[in-house]
Order: C-alpha cells, then sequence, then structure tokens
C-alpha cells in the first residue's frame, strides 16, 4: 500500500525513492518493514521502522536537528540512517536493508549460541562502531547495544543500528522509563535521577552483556524477569550468568573490565581497541 506523506520525508540519500509503498514486515517485528520502490520493486534496499509519538512534547525542530546529526553518521560498522518522515503521531526512521538479519536473530535460528572465535570478531567489530561515535563531536553514546541491534552485513561483518535514537525517542514519546534494555542497562543509567548525564562507557558495560548473549544465547539475569533484572544491576549484585567451559581467561577478564560498577574504572572503546588480548582476531 502506499505510504502517507512521502512529500515529507527528510532525506540525505539521492538513492531514496521519493514514492514507495510498504512491503513485507522484517524480522517478526509489526513495525519495521521493506521499502518497495515502483520503478525496481524487486531490488530492496531500505526498511523503514514506524514509531509512535502519539504523545510527543513540542520538540519538533530539536529532534529533527539530532536526526539531521544522525544522517551524517557513515561508517563501515554502523548501518546506514538515510532519513526520516515525522507526523504529529508517527516518526518513520529509514536504514539500510540488512538481509541477513541480527545477532540475536542467528543465535535463535542456530538453536545454540556463537563459538568464542565469532563472539570475539564481532566484539571487534562492534567496539570499532562504537569508537567511533563516542569519539564524535559531540559524543554519540548508542545506548542500546544488544545483539537484536547488532545487524549481519555477510556472516563475518556486523554493524550497528538503532545509535543515538533512544535518546530522541525518550523524548518524543514523552517516556517515564529509563533509557536502553534493563538486562542490558550500566547501573549508573538504573541509578541516576531523571535528566542525570552518564557518558559514553554506559555502551562498555552493555557491551559486556551483549558478549555474554552472543556466548549463552541470554544476557546476564536473562532467567528473571526484566524488572527484577534492573534492581539487581541497580544494587550492585555480582552479574549472574555461565559461561562456556571453553572460555579463555582473555574472554573473562575482558568481561570483568567491562562490569566495573563504577563507569570511571571502565574502559574506554579506544583503550580496549589498542589494548585488551581478547580482541586479537584468531588469538584463541
Amino acid at each position: 500500500m502506499a505510504s502517507p506523506g512521502n512529500t515529507d520525508i527528510t532525506s540525505t540519500s539521492p538513492e531514496f525513492p521519493h514514492v514507495w509503498s510498504k512491503g513485507n514486515f522484517v524480522g517478526g517485528s509489526v513495525n519495521v518493514y521493506e521499502i518497495i520502490d515502483p520503478s525496481d520493486p524487486n531490488d530492496v534496499k531500505f526498511v523503514g521502522k514506524d514509531i509512535s509519538v502519539a504523545t510527543a512534547k513540542t520538540e519538533k525542530e530539536k529532534n529533527k536537528a539530532e536526526l539531521n546529526i544522525l544522517m551524517l553518521i557513515k561508517h563501515p560498522r554502523i548501518v546506514a540512517f538515510y532519513g526520516f518522515q515525522q507526523t504529529p503521531t508517527l516518526l518513520t526512521i529509514f536504514y539500510k536493508y540488512m538481509k541477513l538479519g541480527s545477532v540475536a536473530k542467528l543465535i535463535k535460528e542456530r538453536g545454540s549460541p556463537l563459538d568464542e572465535a565469532t563472539v570475539r570478531l564481532y566484539t571487534r567489530q562492534i567496539l570499532e562502531g562504537l569508537n567511533f561515535l563516542h569519539k564524535n563531536k559531540p559524543s554519540i553514546i548508542h545506548r542500546d547495544i544488544k545483539g537484536e541491534n547488532v545487524l549481519l552485513e555477510s556472516p563475518d561483518k556486523v554493524q550497528l543500528t538503532n545509535f543515538g535514537l533512544s535518546k530522541i525517542l525518550h523524548t518524543l514519546t514523552n517516556a517515564r522509563s529509563k533509557v536502553g534494555t534493563s538486562y542490558w542497562m550500566a547501573p549508573e543509567i538504573i541509578t541516576g535521577t531523571e535528566g542525570e548525564s552518564y557518558d559514553v562507557r554506559a555502551d562498555i558495560w552493555s557491551l559486556g552483556c551483549t558478549v555474554v548473549e552472543m556466548s549463552t544465547g541470554k544476557p546476564p539475569f536473562g532467567d528473571i524477569d526484566p524488572v527484577d533484572a534492573a534492581y539487581k544491576i541497580g544494587m550492585g549484585e555480582e552479574m549472574d550468568y555461565k559461561l562456556p567451559e571453553t572460555t579463555s581467561n582473555d574472554m573473562l577478564q575482558f568481561l570483568e573490565k567491562t562490569f566495573q560498577k563504577d563507569f570511571n574504572n571502565r574502559p574506554s572503546a579506544e583503550e580496549l581497541l589498542n589494548a585488551d588480548p581478547f580482541l586479537v582476531v584468531g588469538n584463541v
């Protein structure tokens, strides 16, 4: 069916069609779908993600400025963000179509977690993307690192998606909950008061949770209710997960660094990339 409001699209890509229709839903989602270009309906290059903003605050221009910044982000480890369309009740984000889906989808389809060599490879690539975002001027905190937001460009290449959107959507929807997803959320975000600042190292904690997810099939505290998990993380309880018996000391030490409860003691993405033994590809 034809999508309404096509003329209101803000896009930096000459490839993006001015007229399009909604295709199949992607990855079992009810709000992410293929963008069909009627001039070439068999070559799907983009997806759209619909987000309800029925209770949006009156900060449309500020949010538009933030979204315009995200459209300028180009990096091999970042899924290309091509534009957006906003109405009073709906924000639609347009991305590059990643046909292989997410790391979370890969694990589900395999029926088993990933081997350590693959986890090591993907972790390094995730950090390459994070390092780029964190060193941007101004820094961009991803805020929602998890397997679902790590997409496969090919079996040996991953890219980050949904970068920086949590902050924007938190404002647009007048959300009262913390940004992020509780199992992967850093303790300083859970315990911080509304509006309190935190820095890029919140993503390093979430990366540690994603490493556990890739290695075991679920994040720390993955067997309990997400509210209970958030409480335990916020209270500083030891992270609950069981890695395979064959897990290397490099991975164990890497996770110790990412799960430092005081974020000031966590290494930066750049420090991990430059010095951590776990990230030496082929060193298993």
